[in-house]
């Protein structure tokens, strides 16, 4: 698994993509794979100055992420189980983004905490104000950290699976 990758399989992952004069900035960093499977945009951003190696290195590690193999890259390299474009072979058109969970054909609202619940009960006008308001940020809250159950990179229709449009 990717999690257990260390730094030197990461730097053949690196290389792998093309990547290598990034290899030493990664081990510097102690980029391993736990640490790797974490990375951000905005770690991204600072590992690689040009704008097309972050597209390229987040398309590849988003491939990663979804990848449902469980062998590591290298044991994947000599079974020859991944594509040229490393993709394993086993996986069909990775979607675009990252999904933890698949998205639901109905998106169901969570179960929000007493307080916002009561709020909704009784259709607080703070909702609707622009200023932030303490129950207007929870609300935004509870349904970013449900929507991010799926997915960091909603789509437009599942923004509107949220809002029931």
């Amino acid at each position: 698994m990717v999690d257990k990758w260390t730094k030197d399989e990461v730097g053949k992952w690196l290389q792998s993509l093309h990547l290598v004069d990034y290899k030493e900035t990664f081990r510097e960093q102690e980029i391993d794979g736990e640490t790797l499977l974490g990375l951000t945009e905005r770690m991204v951003e600072k590992l690689f100055p040009l704008m097309k190696s972050q597209v390229m290195f987040m398309k590849e590690l988003n491939k990663l992420r979804n990848s449902q193999n469980s062998q590591s890259f290298p044991e994947q390299c000599e079974a020859g189980l991944l594509l040229e474009d490393h993709t394993p072979r086993s996986q069909q058109e990775p979607p675009a983004f990252y999904m933890t969970q698949p998205w639901p054909a109905v998106f169901s609202l969570p179960t929000f905490p007493p307080e916002l619940q009561a709020a909704l009960q009784r259709k607080d006008p703070a909702f609707k104000r622009k200023d932030k308001s303490h129950i207007r940020a929870l609300l935004i809250q509870v349904l970013f950290d449900n929507v991010t159950k799926h997915t960091w990179y909603p789509s437009h229709k599942m923004y509107g699976d949220v809002l029931g449009v």
